[in-house]
């Protein structure tokens, strides 16, 4: 293993840090694409289960208040799922394991990734995550397609910090990066 000087990144997250994490990830998991034909079938099965809703019980066919009922269901169901569950995650995250919210010591060096934290010490080849991507107030590194570990900036010692860990993805990650300037 190289002996250089590593990026040092002492992070401790908050509620609010993972909450934002697991937004991110949430509506980060489609493309645009991906997204029309998602909210597309979701608005079609809603207005189909509405329909058989109401022609069951009301007897009669109710494609007027499926064709309401079913987009209006999804559109108030939809925010709940990609705004409030993601916060109850949070949550239950923070109250089961508050461990979560202590330092993790993090260094970054070229042909590898060090973490210390309260209950454990790990180190890892940049080959182990599949995307590191940026957001306005974090850096997430995914080890599988809907987890990731979360680097908020806040934590880093200041924006020359930031500049070199994107340089060092850029020059170690081989994986999928989305990262800004």
């Amino acid at each position: 293993m190289a002996d250089t000087v590593p990026l040092e990144v002492n992070v401790n997250l908050t509620l609010r840090d993972i909450y934002q994490a697991n937004v991110v990830i949430a509506l980060g998991s489609r493309t645009p694409w991906g997204w029309v034909l998602y909210l597309l079938f979701q608005v079609s099965w809603a207005s189909l289960v509405f329909f058989a809703l109401f022609s069951l019980f009301t007897g009669e066919r109710a494609a007027w208040l499926a064709l309401l009922w079913g987009p209006l269901f999804f559109l108030l169901f939809m925010p709940f799922a990609w705004f409030v569950l993601p916060y109850i995650a949070a949550r239950s995250l923070v109250r089961s394991k508050p461990d979560v919210c202590k330092t993790t010591r993090w260094l970054f060096f070229p042909d590898r990734i060090e973490a210390r934290g309260p209950v454990s010490e790990t180190t890892l080849q940049w080959s182990a995550f599949l995307r590191i991507r940026e957001t306005n107030e974090q850096l997430l590194l995914y080890f599988q397609k809907q987890l990731a570990n979360v680097l908020p900036k806040r934590c880093f010692r200041d924006d020359s910090d930031v500049d070199a860990f994107r340089k060092l993805v850029r020059a170690s990650f081989t994986g999928e990066t989305i990262l800004r300037n």
